[in-house]
């Protein structure tokens, strides 16, 4: 493949006037310096006399080779027009590709050749995904929110463990099982089992008061529909969550498709992503109980 640089001398802008029999053009632009805005319909300061014909998003700049300008002024010889940039309504004139090098479908790749078949549909999406979820947590971060202050125990005891064993259990159980459905999350999840483990408790409960279960409920769920959101998107290429609809794409990049099939074409995978699982937890306890205090 052959990739081709351009050079672009100048950006060009201009507005309607007189031209003759009463009526208006804007094809001689002129050069501007410093950044110009783009916007919806073009450049910013440029315009055109004939919307019909011209303009719109889909005509909103245009680029003409300044190679172009030699083969013209043999033509039409003195024409004070062809003596500078912008006599063909051109916004960005350029030079070193000229209309014989290029080809129907071609790009500007910015001298990347990993830019010539465009940029992939999901590169975007996970793109938009993670820079929502940046946008959010600064916003979370600068909304003026208080951090509270830790007191007392930060470690449970063996006693609070077996108080809060059998909720964990439950809720463990529970959030898979909603986790499996797609679309519906930890957040759900969390809320169910919280909910549940409320009316289980009754009276005798203190939820809202500091009941270690209104605390052990939701987490349980939350960690354990993680993993039961996996299984739509490896069993049914359905993703269950926003992450795992972020595993798809990147699946997709290697030319994985998650699906039925792919526990017959590469069993390698699933597992491998299955024992992860196991092995992640694990680290994840020894990692998180040594820093509670932190």
């Amino acid at each position: 493949m052959t990739v081709n640089f351009m050079t672009v001398d100048a950006l060009l802008v201009g507005t309607p006037v007189p031209f003759r029999d009463d009526a208006y053009s804007a094809i001689a632009k002129q050069p501007v310096t410093g950044p110009v805005r783009v916007g919806w319909d073009g450049l910013e300061g440029d315009a055109v006399a004939d919307r019909v014909h011209h303009g719109g998003w889909d005509k909103a700049i245009h680029l003409y080779a300044q190679d172009h300008y030699g083969w013209w002024r043999d033509r039409l010889p003195g024409h004070r027009l062809l003596e500078s940039p912008g006599a063909f309504g051109e916004n960005i004139s350029a030079r070193g590709l000229t209309e014989s090098q290029l080809c129907l479908g071609d790009r500007f790749t910015f001298g990347s050749v990993s830019l010539s078949d465009g940029i992939q549909f999901v590169i975007v999406v996970i793109g938009f995904f993670s820079v929502s979820e940046v946008l959010l947590m600064l916003e979370k971060t600068h909304s003026g929110q208080k951090a509270v202050k830790a007191s007392g125990r930060l470690l449970f005891n063996f006693k609070e463990f077996c108080m809060t064993f059998w909720t964990m259990v439950r809720s463990a159980l529970a959030g898979f099982v909603i986790g499996t459905l797609p679309g519906a999350g930890a957040t759900i999840a969390s809320a169910m089992t919280y909910m549940s483990e409320k009316r289980m408790a009754g009276d005798t409960g203190k939820f809202g008061e500091g009941d270690l279960r209104g605390l052990a409920a939701p987490e349980a769920a939350n960690n354990a529909s993680a993993c039961g959101s996996l299984i739509p998107m490896l069993t049914l290429g359905v993703p269950g969550s926003g992450t795992t609809a972020v595993m798809i794409g990147a699946l997709t990049l290697y030319n994985i498709t998650p699906g039925p099939l792919l526990f017959e074409q590469q069993p390698d995978v699933v597992w491998g992503l299955i024992a992860s699982l196991f092995i992640g937890n694990v680290i994840l306890l020894v990692m998180n109980i040594p820093l509670v205090g932190l």
